[in-house]
């Protein structure tokens, strides 16, 4: 009799630890398409935001030659201009493409945070060439708007204007660079946190 109850105790028993197993590997399950789903998510966002720059590069390199013509600047600060915000916009999407969304199932965890390493340590060497080569453009065109023909043939109030317009969108511009170039990283950061956390 006792045999019996034992037996039936260790049946009731296993399909206990049947049910925890089923229910542990379909929670193991969930947690890993979350985690896959965030994976992929904060790479579309990587993919997006360098594709957004080339889109913005080739809509800034189709503008300078208006700029020029508006503001009467030299041909070699547009060429330079063309070539800096060109090689900025393509440059940017090949790094932020170096991690692919189809790549996230397809390799291992160690081999996607060795391309995320890499794709983020290059974005901070385009962050530090684009910033060098903003401050040059940035001066050479104060210096071509202010010593060139436009600047000079305005009314005093005129010249005001320009040179508040001139800070103001420095300011600006600076200011969003800086939240742009912080987010990018942010998003590397987060994508490798991710990847080590698992």
């Amino acid at each position: 009799m006792e045999n019996k109850i034992e037996s039936l105790e260790l049946e009731e028993m296993r399909q206990q630890m049947q049910t925890l197993r089923e229910q542990l590997d379909e929670q193991l399950h969930v947690n890993d398409k979350l985690v896959v789903g965030q994976l992929k998510s904060t790479v579309r966002s990587i993919n997006n935001r360098g594709t957004f720059f080339l889109i913005l590069s080739i809509v800034g390199a189709f503008l300078s030659p208006v700029v020029r013509m508006e503001y009467s600047l030299s041909w070699a600060f547009t060429v330079i201009t063309l070539i800096c915000v060109l090689r900025s916009g393509i440059c940017g999407y090949f790094v932020t493409h170096m991690i692919k969304e189809v790549d996230i199932q397809r390799n291992t965890l160690s081999c996607h945070a060795e391309k995320v390493i890499r794709a983020k340590r290059y974005n901070r060497i385009l962050d530090i060439w684009d910033i060098i080569e903003g401050i040059i453009l940035c001066v050479w065109l104060l210096v071509e708007i202010f010593v060139g023909n436009f600047f000079v043939s305005l009314s005093k109030s005129n010249q005001i204007i320009i040179c508040i317009w001139a800070a103001f969108t420095l300011i600006v511009a600076w200011g969003c660079t800086a939240a742009v170039m912080w987010r990018g990283n942010r998003n590397f950061k987060k994508l490798l946190d991710m990847l080590k956390h698992d």
